[in-house]
């Protein structure tokens, strides 16, 4: 869908829009439900490019209400300040991190960038505010358990995706510097280089996190837990 509507801001906007309808009727179904929708974006959404309204994308927009509704929930439950103690190395080191942002970003002002040049840099960041709701939630096993699931729909979706592009240049159904090739550059975030003879490297940035996750999957094996052996 993300590459036959390239260029079409009015339908791109209708689709995010309803996406975030969801979201926010899941939220208050059952916020869990929410969180799930939010990951399965992370996990499945490529670089996050796929839909975008005004120069922001679907994964910024989703984590953004996400989050507002959370922050909103829980300081109208008047529970924020329960909600937001973790474990107390993590807190301490997101802090710290969290202050070294606002530093740059301030630098940046400084330095005579625009403020949206300065947003865009900062709010990919963002995602990392999701640990302190997902602290609480994935204490829950059916939780734990979907993120099992999603690392291994990830790791063998991101095989798949990669393999159906090389075949597609392989064997000359598509040329470099093509439609989908710019699609894929621009909007996916992905390489596609010719090494010759017929063999190309396709590569995406979510392919650094195949390595963390494969460990993460591995020591789960390792301790025997009782996820699903995939």
């Amino acid at each position: 869908m993300s590459y036959f509507l390239t260029g079409q801001i009015a339908i791109q906007a209708v689709i995010i829009f309803c996406l975030i309808m969801l979201l926010g009727i899941l939220y208050f179904k059952n916020p869990d439900w929410a969180l799930y929708l939010v990951l399965a974006e992370i996990f499945l959404g490529g670089g996050g490019h796929f839909f975008e309204f005004l120069g922001l994308s679907i994964r910024t927009l989703l984590i953004g209400f996400y989050l507002v509704l959370w922050f909103g929930d829980q300081l109208g439950r008047q529970i924020f300040w329960q909600k937001i103690k973790i474990h107390n190395s993590l807190q301490y080191l997101l802090l710290f991190f969290f202050i070294f942002l606002l530093i740059n970003a301030g630098v940046g002002l400084y330095q005579g960038h625009s403020v949206k040049d300065v947003l865009q840099s900062f709010l990919p960041y963002s995602l990392l505010v999701l640990l302190f709701p997902s602290f609480h939630i994935f204490q829950n096993e059916k939780t734990q358990n979907f993120l099992v699931r999603n690392i291994c729909v990830f790791i063998i979706g991101s095989a798949l995706v990669s393999l159906f592009v090389f075949i597609i240049y392989s064997s000359g159904i598509g040329v470099l510097q093509d439609g989908f090739y710019h699609w894929y550059r621009d909007i996916a975030l992905g390489k596609i280089t010719d090494l010759g003879n017929g063999f190309f490297r396709v590569v995406e940035p979510e392919h650094l996190l195949i390595v963390p996750f494969i460990l993460l999957i591995t020591s789960l094996l390792m301790r025997d837990e009782k996820h699903h052996k995939m």
